[in-house]
């Protein structure tokens, strides 16, 4: 397989097709968006290992940006051009928000430190079985409520430390 312009041979990286959106016609220094298809991998017999990148350009300016990617290998990567995962999101702020109207939401962060933090606005986050019978709730006014289901002699809650210590069970006596 050989490159249009310079006849040489493909590598990876390299981009072999795309599509411009352009405000005026002949307006060659003016991009809002781009789709760009390209070359990932090795190549081989009738084996062409490709790419699909996104790009828009930001507020004030007039070349794109990537914004998205979807590699060879089906990973979605927003805000990275080498996803690790199905879907793989990096930015330094929220980098996940799940709505259902705009005004109920939730937004998931990931800091530089590695700590994760859930947020729900305006709502409760409660964490679930499929069968909703165990549930960990936290409202709005920082109260927690923990219902684990559990049946007679059972623990509803254990609270240890990092010893294994326990510092506080909560038993269901069957009443």
């Amino acid at each position: 397989q050989r490159k249009r312009a310079t006849g040489g041979d493909l590598s990876s990286g390299d981009i072999i097709g795309y599509l411009d959106f352009r405000p005026y016609r002949d307006d060659y220094d003016n991009i809002a968006a781009s789709i760009y298809g390209g070359v990932e991998g090795t190549l081989g017999t009738n084996t062409t290992p490709g790419t699909l990148m996104f790009g828009t350009a930001a507020a004030g300016a007039n070349t794109v940006t990537e914004r998205m990617r979807i590699t060879s290998a089906g990973n979605v990567g927003i805000g990275t051009d080498g996803p690790n995962a199905p879907l793989d999101v990096y930015n330094i702020s929220t980098q996940q928000r799940w709505s259902y109207d705009g005004t109920y939401y939730t937004d998931m962060t990931v800091a530089s430190d590695g700590d994760t933090q859930i947020q729900a606005k305006l709502g409760t986050l409660s964490l679930k079985t499929d069968t909703a019978a165990k549930t960990i709730r936290l409202d709005s006014k920082g109260d927690v409520m923990i219902d684990l289901g559990g049946s007679a002699g059972t623990y509803l809650m254990k609270v240890v430390d990092s010893s294994a210590n326990w510092l506080l069970t909560c038993h269901d006596n069957g009443n």
